[in-house]
């Protein structure tokens, strides 16, 4: 183990009925932390039935796309994309 401050990690779960705008500013917030985080997840909520958000229209899949690759652009070496269980 290395002796160094760890600065954790944030991210966020998309998917969840936000609007392009929602996860516009979930990409600003992240770049902008200080310290910057050496993790940053993008999750694509899944769909499950018979749960609370079963009526939220899914993220197409060049949305998700488009999301992760804006957040690699202003954070190229945290994000990691993951999606559900399909």
């Amino acid at each position: 183990m290395r002796a160094r401050p760890e600065s954790g990690g944030s991210g966020g779960i998309v998917g969840m009925g936000e609007t392009r705008a929602h996860r516009a500013v979930l990409v600003a917030r992240l770049t902008n932390l200080d310290p910057y985080s050496e993790l940053v997840p993008i999750i694509n909520r899944a769909q499950i039935d018979e749960t609370p958000l079963t009526a939220t229209a899914p993220l197409g899949p060049f949305e998700f796309a488009h999301k992760i690759a804006v957040a690699r652009i202003t954070m190229p070496k945290t994000v990691r994309p993951s999606a559900g269980r399909e």
